[in-house]
């Protein structure tokens, strides 16, 4: 179901507009580059991988109107980039990642065991504990050793993005009933489609897109050492973008 209105019409295509022109120009400026990482570097290229293709995914929900899922994945955008971010200026952070790895997967394999009847993996339980053994050697010195996300926006001196892009689509990613305001009618029902007003989403959206996408390029540009590979016309479409992003105070 397409998410728009007549109201949103004109902006929505003006944001999905500046967001495919960004795309286009940041894939046009890095795609002959041939950078040369050392291990810890390539991570955070992996990261980078990963942002543009978040943004790539939020560029085309957003021109197919569809903005509720396009919101959902400012999420992920906003963790690879402080995870990037992290990789380049924390010494300790690749160790750490890979801790957590480590425990995430313990916890999967210890629920999935639990439930060993009902998880759909049958019932081959010596499978699974042979190799959750292997994970819950490590368990209590990993979890003593990570930061919560919030920590990492705070030590990367990003809480900005945490608090404005991060937090608010989680609203979203969890079905949280902050995010139902869209559909609520005055008499307490259900808004037709051609009703719901999603314009301060979509600028939302978009602007926190583009802003993140900003910050991510500029980070590449560092991590790649090389002249800065970016046109004019790229860099005035980014600033402008971030300098309405950053005026865009109010949560969604």
């Amino acid at each position: 179901m397409k998410q728009d209105t007549v109201n949103n019409g004109e902006q929505r295509e003006t944001l999905a507009k500046m967001l495919d022109a960004m795309d286009l120009a940041v894939i046009g400026n890095i795609r002959d580059l041939e950078p040369t990482f050392n291990d810890m570097e390539t991570i955070s290229y992996i990261f980078f991988i990963r942002i543009i293709e978040t943004f790539q995914g939020i560029v085309n929900l957003v021109l197919n109107q569809q903005i509720v899922p396009a919101t959902m994945l400012l999420r992920p955008l906003a963790e690879s980039f402080i995870l990037m971010k992290s990789s380049m200026f924390d010494e300790d952070f690749n160790d750490r990642h890979i801790k957590r790895a480590a425990l995430e997967k313990e916890r999967w394999l210890k629920n999935a065991i639990r439930h060993l009847d009902k998880n759909g993996f049958g019932k081959d339980k010596d499978f699974f504990d042979e190799i959750k053994s292997k994970t819950a050697e490590i368990h209590t010195d990993i979890e003593n050793d990570l930061q919560q996300t919030l920590q990492l926006f705070e030590k990367q001196n990003e809480l900005e993005i945490y608090f404005q892009i991060y937090s608010p689509s989680n609203f979203y990613v969890h079905s949280n009933r902050h995010s139902f305001n869209h559909y609520h009618s005055a008499e307490g029902g259900v808004k037709p489609v051609a009703e719901r007003d999603y314009s301060r989403l979509y600028r939302h959206t978009c602007l926190g897109a583009a802003l993140i996408m900003l910050k991510a390029y500029k980070l590449f540009v560092q991590l790649a050492r090389v002249q800065e590979p970016i046109t004019e016309e790229l860099k005035r479409l980014m600033e402008a973008c971030a300098a309405k992003a950053a005026g865009e105070s109010k949560p969604i």
